[in-house]
């Protein structure tokens, strides 16, 4: 496990200045951050003790209530209890942090090796057992064992760090980074950072559980105590640890200044919350679009980090240097930093960029690329393997009608005779007694079950977005609404109260959804409702109209009520409650639902288009392109299916491929706008500006 990890980048400003410490008030600060440490577990222990004896005296609570028939009063307050108590063992679990990197070899960078030779040499400690680059403008060490100066080192460098800085400027950060692993106290750092990564772990958790309960309006007064305790433990803790950590990058900044002298340090320093902001521009489809033509992606980087920023003084570093630390920073600002090196000796001269440090920055590049696409692709199938066990379960809550009990105990009853029969010396007539019986239990139990007794309305995607669009577009939703309550119940007047009534709302709800109109949707399946509100298809065109109107409590009330009387295990059922997700905005529910569907109609396209938009919206850029293009497979000729392939390519710059869809796209008058600005960025990602200029004046 990591015990010390540290970065080059720029941190958060705040209130307070930070200046090295004395060697005494080194050792106070190390005994307090040690000593808080400890009380936090030692919370977390008293805490879960008075839980298990909590949990103890309601048991016997709960078996004496259940001679009465009253279990109900204690089970609910046995089942909160057990869940806080979980959570805190969840807590003391640390998850590693997913990697965006790839080792570098001596082949890759033998001018680099050789500077952390002689680092290394100066500093008598080994070299580190790998080094690593990530696409980032930070350095960082990750030390492992106990002891100062261990073998067990890994140095992270960013690919982006490289080609901001000159080489002398990324030796200093380089002997920044070799002297924590000379000088950081591996026991010491592991305990702080343990400690107060699974005290926040579980002030995060119980926050999370509140917020349910808050949300719920109930009250849990255990986890409201328990918060409480552990919210002040952190923040206690967080401040001791993090002006520990400042004293380890006062002495790193030291131990930098001492090999390679103030001056490029500084310079450093002062180049590094500009660099971040130049760089975090970037998009990733720049990134990509850039390797993909090929054109040089180092001397891209370096022309995109050395251009000047629109509007900016001279002296970009000027907020650097007025900032001050943040009392939970790690790092000192800045300004903080540099008052503390050695007197800069002489003005700093610049060298050649630190790109140069690799023997082929753009083979480098290519490669890191390639391996945050495959961890990326890795993740997106972790997160599917979870939506898909996660709608298992939503899809088997349904609750077990009285004919299906029947059904139940007549196969049980069938079972006894079967075993009955073969244990006497009778088999013949005690077998067809038990086949009738279970046959009978299995028609009875699979005919109890829910069933479509009209379908529900599938738009297309295209649809779906319209009527959103043209809800959003009223002026005075209310008085809209009340306008159509009036109307339909007028239309209603002459049916008679009951199911006709019921029936007569549903077939509008239905048809308005057909028609994406969810105002009125909303409003039929509500008066539905109101006539019977045991009527699942009313409850369920009631949900998805409140999710175009974002009424996210509405949705989760009517799913529920769905899921209790049917599992949503009917197409109509499964499709609404996705529909009505998608619409509220809730996308990881809604995706996880669609992929269930997908499973009967592999071959859908709307059914891929809305998955693609889910994923893209969640950040999934594989899944995304995987659906689009199957969404563009099953419908070769669909032009929507067309359009959103070619803008999910724009977005994560794959111009090969987009500048080949854009050859079966071409213009029409009544284009929508979402695709015309997508040929806009395709034109601007490669740098074809004419084309990208006559584009923009046509749609202005």
């Amino acid at each position: 496990m990591s015990q010390s990890s540290s970065s080059a980048g720029p941190h958060h400003a705040g209130a307070a200045p930070a200046r090295p410490l004395s060697r005494s008030s080194a050792v106070l600060l190390v005994l307090s951050a040690s000593g808080m440490i400890a009380l936090c577990y030692l919370f977390s222990l008293v805490a879960m003790l008075t839980l298990l004896v909590l949990l103890a005296l309601e048991f016997i609570v709960l078996v004496v209530l259940l001679r009465f028939g009253m279990s109900g009063i204690i089970a609910p307050v046995i089942q909160r209890h057990a869940g806080l108590l979980a959570l805190f063992g969840r807590s003391l679990w640390l998850h590693s942090n997913v990697s965006y990197r790839i080792p570098l070899d001596r082949e890759d960078a033998p001018r680099l090796f050789a500077i952390l030779d002689r680092l290394a040499g100066r500093l008598a400690i080994p070299l580190p057992r790998e080094v690593l680059v990530e696409m980032s403008t930070g350095a960082w060490v990750e030390l492992r064992g106990w002891r100062q100066g261990s073998k067990a080192t890994l140095l992270g460098i960013g690919y982006d760090l490289l080609a901001g800085l000159d080489e002398s400027e990324m030796e200093a950060v380089l002997a920044h980074e070799m002297a924590h692993a000379k000088l950081v106290r591996r026991g010491i750092k592991w305990w702080l950072n343990g400690g107060i990564a699974r005290i926040a772990n579980l002030t995060q958790l119980l926050s999370g559980r509140m917020t349910e309960f808050r949300a719920a309006q109930k009250s849990f007064t255990s986890a409201e105590l328990c918060l409480r305790g552990a919210d002040s433990c952190t923040r206690v803790t967080a401040r001791l640890v993090a002006a520990y950590s400042r004293q380890d990058e006062f002495e790193a900044d030291h131990g930098a200044a001492t090999l390679c002298g103030s001056a490029p340090l500084v310079t450093a320093l002062k180049k590094l919350r500009a660099l971040s902001s130049k760089t975090s521009r970037l998009g990733w489809h720049e990134r990509v679009a850039r390797l993909q033509q090929g054109d040089g992606y180092s001397a891209w980087l370096l022309e995109e980090i050395n251009r000047p920023a629109t509007g900016a003084s001279p002296d970009t570093n000027g907020d650097d240097l007025n900032e001050v630390t943040d009392p939970y920073s790690t790092h000192p600002s800045i300004r903080d930093r540099i008052a503390a090196l050695p007197p800069v000796g002489g003005a700093p001269v610049s060298g050649p960029p630190a790109i140069g440090l690799l023997a082929s920055p753009d083979l480098v590049a290519a490669r890191l690329v390639t391996e945050i696409d495959r961890v990326a692709a890795s993740e997106e199938q972790k997160d599917l393997r979870k939506l898909r066990k996660w709608a298992g379960k939503v899809r088997s809550g349904a609750a077990t009608k009285p004919l299906q009990l029947a059904g139940i105990v007549l196969v049980v009853i069938g079972a006894v005779i079967e075993f009955a029969g073969i244990a006497g010396e009778e088999y013949l007539f005690p077998s067809l007694f038990a086949a009738a019986f279970i046959g009978g239990g299995i028609a009875l139990y699979r005919h109890a079950r829910y069933r479509d007794k009209h379908p529900l309305p599938r738009p297309t995607r295209a649809a779906i977005r319209a009527g959103l669009e043209r809800l959003q577009t009223l002026p005075d939703l209310a008085a809209a609404e009340k306008e159509i309550e009036a109307a339909r119940t007028e239309a209603a007047k002459d049916i008679k109260a009951g199911k006709s009534l019921t029936e007569f709302h549903r077939a509008d709800a239905f048809a308005a959804l057909a028609e994406c109109d969810y105002l009125r949707a909303h409003v039929s399946a509500r008066l539905g409702l109101k006539a019977d509100n045991e009527s699942v298809p009313c409850a369920l065109a009631l949900a998805i109209a409140a999710g175009a109107t974002r009424q996210k409590d509405l949705v989760g009330d009517m799913i529920r009520f769905v899921r209790v009387k049917t599992g949503l295990r009917t197409p109509a059922t499964h499709w609404g409650a996705a529909w009505a997700f998608y619409l509220a905005n809730d996308l990881a529910t809604a995706e996880a639902l669609f992929d269930e569907l997908l499973k009967t109609e592999p071959d859908h396209p709307e059914l891929h288009l809305l998955l693609a938009e889910c994923a893209a919206n969640r950040g999934k850029r594989h899944s995304t392109l995987a659906h689009a293009r199957a969404a563009l497979a099953a419908a070769p000729n669909d032009r929507e299916a067309k359009a959103f392939l070619f803008g999910a390519l724009v977005d994560y710059g794959c111009l090969r491929e987009a500048g080949e869809l854009l050859a079966t796209l071409p213009p029409s008058a009544d284009e929508p706008q979402p695709l015309s600005v997508d040929r806009v960025r395709f034109h601007l990602l490669r740098r074809d500006n004419p084309a990208a200029a006559a584009l923009s004046e046509q749609l202005m």
